[in-house]
């Protein structure tokens, strides 16, 4: 991995070996108490640690670069951390090769996989719909989702509600414009049985919605 940082190296005037050993020191001592004994972490990063999010990253880059030893190969292939989006247009046969192959790789790295179905695929928190031709994309709520978020009666701070309010609109960001109204419908939904004031949800949508139009939302 450090081969393709070699002018970042010398840049910073750092040894090769200094770095390395720093790495090994802080992934290689890591202990942990239980029931009263202590033990040593002797595989996988430190949860945590600064470090270990940096050094998963490159470790995937380094997984990427045997994908291409493989003939057929995805056309399009995005990650999000250790998350994988992919276009692949050679066959469910083909593609479940694939898919054994990367899991060759390293014996304690397994990759699991999901296909599109009925024209959609769930992504992180995206639902990605293939439709005539192009890409659009919907807030993905898994079905277990029961919309209980912390109440505004309670007694918590009122910036937190309203950071808890901003985080869960801001999913309207990853919804395209044409499904805004049934998703501004579920979410007022979810804030009204939460005890959120309509003033209050209000304001706050109005702040990401187009145009800043927005009708009356009514207390039920």
């Amino acid at each position: 991995m450090l081969d393709r940082e070699e002018d970042i190296l010398e840049s910073q005037r750092i040894r090769r070996v200094l770095l390395t050993g720093l790495i090994n020191l802080t992934i290689r001592t890591n202990y942990l108490t239980f029931n009263g004994n202590i033990y040593e972490q002797i595989f996988g990063l430190p949860m945590g640690s600064p470090l270990s999010p940096l050094l998963a990253n490159a470790y995937q880059k380094e997984i990427e670069e045997n994908f291409k030893r493989t003939p057929l190969q995805p056309a399009v292939l995005m990650r999000y951390l250790d998350d994988y989006f992919a276009f692949w247009s050679h066959g469910r046969e083909k593609l479940e090769e694939f898919l054994n192959f990367v899991n060759q790789i390293n014996e304690k790295i397994k990759f699991a996989m999901k296909a599109e179905e009925g024209e959609w695929l769930p992504f992180l928190d995206v639902e990605v719909i293939r439709s005539n031709g192009t890409l659009k994309n919907k807030f993905f709520k898994k079905k277990s989702y029961a919309g209980i978020i912390l109440n505004f009666r309670s007694h918590h701070n009122y910036r937190l509600k309203l950071e808890i309010m901003s985080m869960i609109i801001r999913s309207l960001r990853l919804t395209d414009v044409e499904f805004w109204d049934k998703e501004l419908d579920k979410l007022t939904r979810i804030f009204l049985y939460n005890g959120y004031p309509s003033e209050v949800i209000q304001r706050n949508i109005r702040a990401v919605k187009p145009n800043g139009r927005i009708g009356t939302i009514k207390e039920q």
